[in-house]
């Protein structure tokens, strides 16, 4: 009723019917003048369709049903009409319109009744001081547990992740036994090797070295997966991993060159002993979930499908582009939105360019000496390992549905060819690249994925629906297409976009301390 009755106030409201003296709609419309079609045009548009489908609403039958279908997963015809008899809907709709047409016809009584609630002694103080109970509660619990100390925020969430699985571990029987330490020879020096590295990371006091030793890490879990059978495992590892440690030193080049040093007894301990129990919970909870012999129907189903209906060999990449192609299709999307924030988030922080105006004047009065910052020994070498490794790149790419590769392992190594040219001739020798910017890339890999994704919805399949077609190329012999292989290459442009956004976030030269306070 109360909808009803504003809806009407507000309607005559806009008609000037309850100006004094009311005002003509003619003289309205002839001092503001007419609304502009754009303006006009989506509201006609959602009345034609709502007068269309009230006069007959049979035409949105199909559409209802199929959606109802989808939501509950069992067939419901449904039956629309202008007139379904008198029912409680019916009854209750006449009920909410003749009331708030009643309370908008005695609108000046009405308000004449909401005018006494003038007297009615106001609540604002008690309302206020909640409020204000509410805030300083919150300031004394914000000031102990977000005091601004990055160190603090790690514990915190790292303890609470480890406690919680930890407590309901040690209340439950759990314990599956001790695993086989060793399956094969080769475990041994690789699993030595991993536990030095990680004690390397932890001990050293110069954030690059701490950064290589954990890529070191990551290498050697790779070799680990080559060693238990997984090539795509490993190759993806090995990928990230490089594309990951060169993150790492871009970012590195701006913060202080050691680590913080910790003082006092009492946080070093606090610290020791939360990376102790976070490290002992991850090592139980690793046994415990290693130990639990889990139905495995999903897994079996996704290998035995592979073939039939992905037309993939490789089970790995037929599950990221076929039988889970949603997800990678939002994966891409987060980290294209991820990808475009965080440049924007580093142009922030660049030198402004009212500094570079401001000193251009002075530049041409004292030009700085040109130095020497490229050889052509190593631009020749970068050249053509570039030209190797894109082309390596690209066999992952285009093999992978049937060995290991695919379009992410693919961009993810063509991303450590960009680097080799950041490398050796910084960030110009990046943009040189594309003709495009590099958030061009991103979208056109993403759009080709989405593309790919909703043209057999429009051929009357399913979404994300795999087709093949076969090519006799006569002197070649025939080869087999699929549309999964353009769905790859679109993960394989959204990964080369990512890896190119990353040098464009973090890759040109960090300012000189001055100048980096001057910007500020």
């Amino acid at each position: 009723m109360l909808t009803v009755a504003y809806s009407l106030r507000f309607l005559a409201g806009s008609m000037g019917r309850l100006a004094d003296p009311p005002v003509a709609a003619a003289t309205a419309r002839a001092s503001s003048g007419p609304p502009a079609v754009v303006f006009v045009l989506p509201a006609l548009v959602l009345t034609a369709v709502t007068v269309l489908l009230g006069l007959v609403p049979a035409l949105a039958d199909q559409l209802i049903t199929a959606a109802g279908e989808a939501l509950a997963g069992v067939p419901d015809e449904a039956d629309l009409a202008i007139w379904h008899g008198v029912n409680v809907e019916l009854v209750l709709s006449g009920v909410a319109i003749a009331g708030g047409a009643g309370l908008y016809l005695a609108r000046r009584r009405v308000a004449t009744v909401l005018a006494y609630g003038s007297f009615v002694p106001p609540s604002s103080g008690a309302y206020l001081g909640a409020l204000r109970g509410v805030n300083t509660v919150a300031n004394r619990v914000t000031a102990v547990a977000q005091p601004g100390s990055l160190p603090i925020y790690l514990g915190v969430i790292l303890l609470t992740a480890a406690l919680v699985p930890g407590v309901l571990l040690g209340s439950g029987t759990w314990w599956p036994g001790w695993p086989q330490l060793v399956e094969v020879p080769a475990h041994v020096p690789i699993a030595g090797l991993l536990v030095a590295l990680a004690l390397a990371a932890s001990i050293v006091r110069r954030r690059f070295a701490g950064a290589l030793f954990l890529g070191m890490v990551g290498y050697s879990m790779a070799a680990l997966f080559v060693v238990q059978g997984a090539p795509d495992l490993a190759l993806t590892q090995v990928a990230i991993e490089t594309l990951s440690t060169v993150l790492f030193v871009l970012v590195l080049r701006r913060l202080p060159d050691r680590f913080e040093s910790t003082r006092g007894v009492a946080r070093r301990t606090l610290r020791i002993a939360i990376a102790t129990v976070v490290g002992l919970v991850v090592f139980v909870f690793t046994l415990a979930a290693g130990g639990q012999q889990a139905e495995t129907d999903v897994a079996d189903t996704m290998v035995a499908e592979a073939y039939p209906e992905g037309d993939g060999r490789n089970v790995v990449n037929v599950i990221l582009v076929d039988i889970r192609g949603f997800d990678t299709l939002g994966e891409i999307t987060v980290l294209s939105a991820v990808a475009i924030g965080t440049v924007a988030l580093a142009r922030a922080g660049r030198r402004p360019a009212r500094l570079e105006a401001a000193e251009a004047p002075m530049r041409r009065r004292h030009p700085a000496p040109v130095m020497l910052t490229r050889l052509v020994t190593i631009d020749v070498s970068v050249r053509i390992v570039f030209a190797a490794v894109m082309l390596g790149s690209l066999w992952l790419l285009f093999a992978g549905h049937n060995q290991p590769g695919g379009g992410f392992v693919g961009g993810i190594v063509a991303g450590a060819a960009v680097s080799l040219r950041y490398v050796s001739g910084g960030l110009p020798e990046v943009r040189r690249l594309s003709r495009g910017k590099p958030w061009m890339v991103l979208g056109t890999g993403l759009a080709v994925s989405v593309v790919v994704a909703i043209i057999p919805l429009l051929l009357g399949g399913d979404v994300l629906q795999t087709g093949a077609h076969t090519f006799d190329l006569r002197v070649l012999g025939s080869m087999k297409v699929t549309s999964a292989l353009c769905f790859d290459i679109g993960v394989y442009l959204a990964v080369i976009g990512l890896a190119m956004m990353v040098f464009e976030s973090f890759g040109d030269d960090p300012l000189p301390p001055r100048e980096a306070e001057a910007a500020t």
